[in-house]
């Protein structure tokens, strides 16, 4: 899978989950970059090994991503970067958010469910994340 990164800036980082033939699987969203730190970052480009396990945090099967330096990073349900705790949400679309920073997902449970039945055969896949065209600041 290719994770595309297209914008990031100090509220979150929104992308595009891509399966290996560059095919459309769910829009993403991810919080900002912060350095890598848990819980508060997401994680840096690079090429990944997701694996399928129980999530014990969700109660449910779903794709762990090993990320060296950082524990439990999944693919999972989500609408806002406050549910990510540094993993990766999935959605159908972007959403106009409360505060107004377009930051939110919407569907994440059928995107979820989309994801799931896509890679139904797939025990251990890799994912590629890629960084975003332009890093947008936020004018103060």
């Amino acid at each position: 899978m290719i994770l595309r990164r297209t914008v990031q800036d100090s509220y979150a980082t929104r992308g595009e989950l891509l399966d290996d033939l560059g095919q459309h699987l769910a829009v993403t969203l991810e919080l900002p970059w912060l350095e890598n730190q848990d819980d508060v970052s997401c994680i840096p480009e690079g090429v990944y090994t997701c694996r399928y396990r129980w999530s014990r945090k969700h109660k449910c099967f779903l794709f762990g991503v090993d990320v060296p330096g950082r524990d439990d990073i999944e693919i999972h349900i989500g609408n806002w970067p406050h549910d990510t705790e540094g993993c990766i949400l999935v959605g159908t679309s972007f959403s106009e958010d409360i505060e107004g920073k377009g930051a939110g997902i919407t569907d994440s449970g059928d995107a979820f469910k989309h994801l799931m039945r896509a890679l139904a055969d797939v025990e251990e896949c890799t994912l590629t994340v890629t960084a975003p065209p332009t890093v947008f600041v936020e004018k103060s």
